[in-house]
């Protein structure tokens, strides 16, 4: 019993000091990036933030929708508000940055508006070069399901059908799409990052 008490002690020290590791990194990337230093690595960006006490799974928050809800409504000011109090949240967030990047250009700020389209170029580039999203072992690895909509409008896909599905250890989204010439389409998504934090939110730990 004191073996496995000590065992469990050991483990969860361990989890901790990776925690705080990741959450280390992702503030120095950040950092970077708020230091304009756009040449960082992107997609170590998503996952350290992903793998940090701070990642949330979420895909259809509040601010997500006021922000965009703003932008339509040409309130570029409260566009920017809530957009950058999303990001405090969660910096890797490419809706935010894409309504920034909008919502400055409006408002003739060029230096922000470039700014915050190299961070949606980067982050979404991240998601690319993470898999060619043709088949399970080269799936795209996404951080949050509003990724792979990115992912989609990006293509110019219009969702047809989405369907999830598990192989071995991993779970995917599998996303059926047509393009303009109306030609199917078919993407792979690892979804196991928000699939796993959604377990662990549900299940109280």
């Amino acid at each position: 019993m004191k073996y496995a008490s000590l065992a469990l002690a050991l483990m969860c020290t361990a989890v901790a000091s990776a925690q705080q590791n990741n959450t280390q990194q992702y503030a120095q990337l950040v950092n970077k990036l708020k230091n304009d230093d756009t040449n960082i690595d992107f997609g170590q960006l998503r996952m350290a933030y992903a793998a940090s006490p701070g990642y949330d799974f979420d895909t259809d928050s509040e601010a997500r929708k006021s922000m965009f809800a703003a932008l339509q409504k040409q309130d570029y000011k409260r566009a920017i508000g809530v957009a950058e109090k999303a990001l405090d949240q969660d910096y890797v967030d490419i809706d935010a940055h894409f309504v920034l990047e909008q919502a400055y250009k409006a408002l003739g700020d060029d230096k922000q508006a470039a700014f915050h389209h190299a961070v949606v170029k980067g982050l979404i580039e991240s998601i690319l070069k993470s898999g060619d999203g043709a088949g399970y072992d080269t799936a795209y690895k996404v951080i949050a399901i509003r990724e792979e909509y990115i992912v989609l409008q990006v293509k110019a896909l219009q969702l047809i059908r989405q369907s999830l599905d598990r192989q071995g250890k991993h779970e995917f989204d599998v996303i059926d799409g047509t393009d303009e010439q109306k030609q199917g389409h078919r993407i792979y998504f690892n979804i196991d990052l928000p699939r796993a934090a959604e377990a662990k939110a549900f299940s109280g730990k």
